[in-house]
């Protein structure tokens, strides 16, 4: 969180001013509090959609196994107890997941 919000700002247009920056597209600022910034954001992907056929077929879906999934739910929790800093190497080892008969898993 960037507090007072002039200082990201500054460092936004200095960046876009002098074309250090090395992204392909513009960047925009967000408010998950607020939404501000959001309507740009629809805006410019709207601006850029551009018709043509679906890649994927319509019902298809991408599943991943539900121990990925809870790897990834696990990796995300941990990494919100680092407040400033992520470590450069983090592994966690899940060896398996068993499916319960109510419907839920559990991570072994």
């Amino acid at each position: 969180l960037v507090r007072p919000k002039t200082k990201l700002l500054r460092v936004s247009e200095a960046l876009s001013s002098t074309g250090l920056h090395s992204f392909d597209w513009p960047g925009f600022m967000l408010s998950a509090q607020t939404g501000d910034g959001v309507r740009d954001l629809r805006r410019w992907l709207l601006t850029m959609a551009r018709p043509g056929p679906w890649r994927v077929s319509a019902g298809v879906s991408h599943v991943q196994p539900p121990l990925v999934i809870a790897s990834e739910v696990i990796r995300s929790h941990i990494f919100r107890c680092f407040r400033k800093e992520l470590p450069y190497t983090l592994m966690q080892q899940n060896l398996g997941w068993t499916e319960m008969r109510n419907g839920g898993g559990r991570i072994d």
